[in-house]
């Protein structure tokens, strides 16, 4: 199914509704004001429903902005804000103030290009319903939860955007099976009207369209979203010149009667203007769980359009259904063999058309054997590091059931970029993830947390990128990068001097932890013993506090000798490149004196 032709009936700009007029009765307030609904303790004016305080921020006169405050409860729906009130909505908190939609188009509709709503839920009960439909540019939307009915949300929307705005840490729930279409945050652009950028970050989505652009002018930013869609995650109908997504996670689960779904569906319509749509790509984990679904999909038919995509640290995985070829030799001599694939739709990275796609990826991986180029003008560009995913065992910890993180000895622990930046979910990265001493990222959008792995796996690079051979000495050299450190022999009483010597390191930290009864005890950088701490499997665990004096031979002097005890005495080399060996700790005793 085409994206370009798939459209709302109820995505015409519904309008506005007149002031009541029993509201003028009110005097018109001389300044911004703030009107209260179901909180006891308010600090303006309080006022028994939401329609009336919305409606109080439009009155003749009033220069605005005003706040609209909503104490813990139920309130009814539709709400509207006029042109001009510039009304800021704001909840008591997720799950403590809900607005509940009724019969209508909308559950609340901007006209204001100042609006912003803010803690609160908004529950969608009855069909054909939008969560919160925005009509001017500049409409914020923050730390809001929407959810439809559990399942037959069809023809329903979370968040319609329709001349820009920003929406963040927001949660949109709608049935992703209720097809033909629902759409979590859709970007539907007014005709004539100018539109601003759109920016889309820390948001959860279930709906059959997780997020949907229709060919939206201006930049649109997509960062750290975790979707679970019917059709796409993410579809993109060009042109739409500039895209950028930036750690985020589609799994598609479902797809409907002769339509294939993707985590990443890009498509251009014939009648597509001259132009070229650009989709810049970090850390994307891609996954369909439907038969003959991509993890990522590229399909452009306009002669005069262009699309290029360009992804660093991606994952794509395509339909659960794909197996590889079966080769069979040729029952005649010198026949051909024959090739016989068991399923012929489902791909990691599928690409149709007739128009110029240009496809550059690095440090992703796929499978080598699951890729379609299915237009005679797509190039994929192997800019370097690619994995392919054939040679390797399962990745991720469980996709069926949502889990997208990688999993134990997963290749994409640590064979990404050292870049700094976050996850999914908001989690640092880069980590050493596989604790070989070597902190680098994950490929895709979750990064595995520390000690995941206990060993690296050595990515088998894709066909062309670099051979079995050439990975081999890729990681002996990665390898020969890392500092090594050793501890010089202790004495065994009046230990006031621990020193070693190094190799490859710019500076030295050294951890002494001492055992007290069953639990251990740090030396702090000011020489002071910590408060006790539960050991990890038998071990104390190292806090680096000490700064060694040198590198090549280095020493850490102790205030005052270790007194009787037993201790863990553990040092780390950091090189330029802040690469940290492997910690290996020793243990020792101090005897009593005689």
């Amino acid at each position: 199914m085409d994206l370009s032709l798939l459209r709302l009936s109820r995505c015409v700009r519904p309008a506005p509704l007149a002031v009541v007029a029993s509201l003028l009765v009110a005097p018109a307030p001389a300044a911004a004001a703030t009107f209260c609904v179901g909180k006891p303790a308010c600090s303006g004016t309080s006022l028994p429903t939401l329609k009336m305080a919305l409606d109080a921020t439009n009155l003749p006169g009033n220069p605005g902005p005003d706040r609209v405050e909503l104490g813990e409860g139920q309130f009814d729906g539709p709400a509207v804000v006029l042109k001009g009130s510039g009304a800021e909505i704001v909840g008591a908190g997720r799950g403590k103030t809900v607005i509940v939609g009724k019969p209508a188009t909308w559950v609340l509709v901007s006209y204001d290009e100042s609006t912003r709503v803010s803690d609160l839920s908004i529950r969608m009960d009855v069909a054909n319903l939008t969560g919160i439909d925005g009509n001017e540019p500049g409409l914020v939307v923050e730390r809001v939860d929407i959810q439809g009915p559990a399942t037959g949300s069809a023809s329903q929307s979370g968040i319609i955007l329709r001349r820009g705005g920003t929406v963040r840490d927001a949660t949109v729930e709608l049935d992703p099976a209720a097809l033909p279409t629902n759409y979590g945050i859709g970007l539907f652009p007014d005709a004539g009207a100018s539109k601003s950028d759109v920016t889309i970050e820390k948001v959860r989505i279930s709906a059959g369209y997780a997020i949907y652009d229709a060919q939206w002018p201006a930049p649109v930013s997509i960062k750290e979203a975790a979707l679970t869609a019917g059709i796409f995650g993410v579809g993109i109908s060009t042109p739409s010149p500039q895209v950028r997504l930036e750690s985020v996670a589609a799994r598609v689960v479902h797809s409907g009667p002769g339509d294939a779904g993707a985590g990443v569906g890009i498509s251009t319509p014939l009648s597509a203007a001259a132009g070229e749509t650009s989709v810049t790509a970090r850390h994307l984990t891609l996954v369909s769980l439907a038969r003959g679904g991509s993890g990522l999909r590229i399909r452009n038919d306009a002669g005069q359009q262009s699309v290029r995509f360009t992804g660093r640290e991606v994952l794509a995985v395509g339909g659960a259904d794909w197996v590889p070829a079966t080769i069979t030799p040729s029952a005649q001599p010198g026949g051909d063999p024959i090739v016989q694939m068991a399923n012929t739709t489902s791909r990691d990275i599928r690409v149709e058309g007739a128009a110029t796609v240009d496809l550059h990826l690095s440090e992703s991986a796929w499978r080598a054997g699951a890729v379609a180029l299915d237009n005679a003008s797509a190039r994929l560009a192997d800019d370097g590091g690619n994995v392919d995913l054939e040679h390797h065992g399962p990745v991720l910890v469980d996709a069926a059931a949502g889990n997208l993180a990688p999993g134990a000895g997963s290749v994409l622990i640590d064979n990404g970029t050292a870049d700094v930046g976050v996850d999914a979910v908001g989690a640092a990265r880069p980590v050493d993830g596989d604790g070989d001493g070597v902190v680098r990222g994950d490929i895709g959008a979750y990064e595995a947390a520390p000690g995941t792995s206990l060993v690296h796996a050595l990515p088998y690079l894709q066909p062309g990128s670099c051979d079995m051979a050439c990975a081999q000495e890729r990681e002996a050299n990665r390898l020969a990068l890392l500092p090594v450190t050793k501890l010089s022999r202790l004495p065994k009483r009046a230990i006031r001097r621990i020193a070693g010597t190094a190799l490859r390191a710019d500076r030295i930290t050294l951890s002494i932890a001492r055992r007290v009864g069953k639990r251990c005890q740090a030396l702090t950088a000011r020489q002071r013993w910590a408060k006790a701490t539960k050991p990890v499997k038998g071990r104390c665990t190292p806090a680096f506090n000490l700064t060694a004096k040198g590198t090549s031979a280095w020493s850490v002097k102790l205030a005052r000798a270790l007194p009787p005890g037993r201790y863990e005495i553990t040092p780390q080399g950091i090189g330029a490149s802040g690469n940290e060996n492997k910690p290996i700790g020793k243990r020792i005793t101090v005897p009593r004196a005689r």
